[in-house]
């Protein structure tokens, strides 16, 4: 490598190059630009560079055609691709040609310096980050860069832990979902997310998807650039498809429901196996490569509940058998068997225990749609208590003695919260399933400040839940939040924690799907049972 290495960077738009020849000048880098695809595969190919940065879609002859010309005369000098129009395919394509790294725009200099730096063997790091330019959508993002390349999961949201400790929330969506999506309703700056209550929502053609926050905190940036354009959410979920950078409030508790999306990917073609590696990882997934029978047997036992996708012509007729033995050392993980078109061996691997049969599904972009429906955990029913006929089913208090000895008390007004279903239920069924002594009044009045001090005269802490329009999404939570019948209920107030819940439309009881029922009530419980 060149004691001042040299890069050339080819973008059709003036401000990419601009600000790659700023942020790689100051950096110890010799950098050339050029806007013209035409031009740069001249520069590229009559002069020695140590890499190069290379946009997909330009006019004329795009990045792929580039690359693959480039690649008759230089076949060894890496490249990196960037652009603005991400997609799987496109960056199963470019590696196939010989791209060693895809970068979306927009980018940060970390991103980009470190994807260069990591090529090199220099130091990523930017001492001052550039203020961003800005040109449409090629906009440099707000300098954050990850801790590590890890992405974790709950349900279908992703996190991703950055260096100055805030993190990166997104979702990943399947392209059939996609297909229905209609508009995304984003988070607020300023707005404080809750751990497994919704954080963004997809409106779809079927109705409201709901995506829950992995991490509690404060919001602090938006990627307003989803709100117009959602498609990032299954065509590049991990990167593009960011929704909001968090301050956590606690983020090792978080974490703890977090999992990351193990694959055990079975190729005995090294180069088509890195090649399918890379769109995995680039899909927020880990990945660890095989290639024979014994290390995938130790590989899967090794993980439990991992993925495991095998290339059918990697095993040949042995692949049904192997099937077998996977099951045998690990009897939860999926097996997706990838095949090309016409393979010998389908009719042997459908009569397997096999999760899904795919062809070529690296292909059209397929993959997505696998990992959407083999990571997403079994949706769990609500199950309605049988209510006595004739009986008021609506809570008016529910009251525990938690671990601590103390009493504390929850109060509604009647109408809210349904012993028999959705919020009220949940918050019941989990307390007793904590072994809390519980005690239960229906009733359908409205709450009075005249029941608050009574209840304040009895319970060492009070909590009350009222039905409020915050302007978020159905389900969100804000806690202490002021309250006109609390307000009136004078000094025994200092006794009263409330929680505003947003409903799904005025008026309407607590009622929501069980992932946000489980989080609401799981928010509110801790908050008794603790001191």
């Amino acid at each position: 490598m060149n004691a001042e290495p040299r890069l050339l960077v080819v973008d059709d738009e003036e401000v990419v190059c601009k600000s790659c020849s700023r942020i790689f000048s100051g950096k110890g880098y010799k950098v050339e630009t050029s806007t013209s695809s035409t031009d740069g595969l001249r520069m590229a190919t009559s002069s020695d560079y140590d890499a190069i940065l290379l946009d997909i879609k330009m006019p004329g002859m795009d990045g792929l055609e580039f690359l693959e010309k480039f690649r008759e005369d230089k076949p060894d000098v890496p490249v990196i691709m960037i652009t603005g129009y991400s997609s799987v395919p496109t960056a199963a394509a470019a590696m196939r040609l010989g791209a060693v790294d895809y970068i979306p725009k927009p980018f940060s200099p970390e991103e980009l310096t470190g994807a260069v730096g990591r090529l090199l063997g220099r130091s990523a790091s930017v001492t001052e980050a550039p203020r961003a330019e800005t040109s449409g959508s090629t906009a440099l993002a707000e300098a954050w860069s990850g801790l590590s390349d890890d992405v974790l999961y709950l349900d279908d949201s992703w996190v991703q832990v950055g260096e100055d400790g805030t993190v990166r929330t997104g979702a990943f969506l399947s392209r059939e979902l996609g297909a229905k999506v209609e508009s995304l309703r984003l988070p607020k700056l300023g707005e404080r997310l809750t751990h497994g209550l919704p954080m963004a929502a997809f409106q779809t053609s079927e109705g409201i998807h709901t995506v829950p926050s992995p991490v509690s905190g404060e919001v602090i940036e938006v990627n307003t650039a989803m709100g117009s354009d959602p498609s990032a959410a299954w065509s590049d979920p991990c990167r593009a498809g960011w929704i909001a950078r968090v301050k956590p409030a606690r983020l090792a508790g978080d974490l703890r429901d977090a999992r990351a999306r193990e694959v055990v990917l079975v190729h005995k073609d090294a180069v088509r196996g890195k090649e399918q590696a890379n769109v995995l990882t680039y899909l927020g997934c880990r990945v660890q490569q095989t290639r024979g029978v014994a290390d995938t047997l130790d590989a899967v036992g090794g993980h439990g509940e991992a993925l495991v996708l095998l290339d059918a012509e990697s095993l040949a007729d042995k692949g049904p058998e192997v099937v077998g033995k996977i099951h045998e050392v690990a009897d939860r993980a999926k097996v997706v068997v990838m095949a090309s078109s016409g393979a010998r061996w389908e009719t042997d691997y459908r009569k397997k225990r096999v999760f899904y049969y795919a062809v070529e599904p690296f292909a059209d972009e397929e993959i997505v749609d696998i990992l959407y429906t083999a990571f997403r955990p079994v949706e769990r029913a609500a199950v309605a208590k049988q209510a006595a006929r004739g009986m008021p089913t609506w809570i008016r208090r529910i009251r525990i003695t938690n671990r601590q000895g103390e009493i504390v008390e929850l109060l509604s007004s009647g109408g809210l919260l349904d012993e028999a279903t959705g919020l009220g239920r949940e918050i019941v069924q989990r307390a007793l399933d904590g072994a809390y002594p519980v005690r239960v009044t229906l009733g359908q009045a409205r709450l009075t400040p005249m029941e608050i001090r009574r209840s304040a005269g009895e319970a060492d802490r009070v909590l009350v839940v009222e039905s409020r329009d915050l302007g978020g999404l159905p389900g969100a939570l804000e806690r202490n939040t002021a309250s006109e019948v609390v307000e009136a209920a004078g000094e025994a107030a200092r006794k009263v924690t409330t929680f505003a819940v947003q409903p799904e439309r005025a008026d309407a009881p607590l009622t929501f799907d069980a992932r946000v029922s489980a989080a609401l009530a799981e928010a509110i419980l801790q908050e008794m049972v603790a001191i």
